[in-house]
């Protein structure tokens, strides 16, 4: 099954690829890699949702479960803070998971983890339900 959907989202005709260009701007940023300096390049949204995030103005979710894999090509390295500036006193809940070894698709790269994940993440919400 999963390979019929990723042969069908790369065969077809382009469509949501190019909303992407309304919702994210490219960036470049430089980090330190053991003794070397590298210049990677990541896209982050245009309109960013934060200050919905940090004032609950129409936000009505009880949770945001945000994981990467540990070699995603999206920049992930400030989502910790960000989502401490999303307010310790809210009720919101919030989690952060890294799947390791694993890129920007990580229910591919590593499904053992990620499932195993999102079963803890789903039971510790909703402990009574299946």
């Amino acid at each position: 099954m999963i390979a019929d959907y990723l042969y069908n989202i790369t065969s077809a005709p382009a469509s949501g690829e190019y909303a992407l260009n309304s919702i994210l701007t490219p960036t470049m940023y430089k980090e330190t890699r053991g003794d070397k300096v590298v210049t990677t390049g990541s896209v982050h949204a245009k309109e960013p949702l934060e200050h919905l995030f940090q004032s609950r103005t129409g936000l009505s979710i009880p949770s945001v479960f945000v994981m990467y894999g540990d070699n995603d090509w999206l920049n992930y390295r400030n989502i910790q803070s960000s989502m401490a500036s999303w307010g310790e006193s809210s009720t919101l809940h919030k989690e952060y998971v890294t799947i390791p070894n694993a890129g920007h698709h990580l229910y591919l790269d590593n499904p053992e983890y990620f499932h195993k994940q999102m079963l803890q993440y789903k039971n510790t919400l909703y402990p009574s339900r299946l």
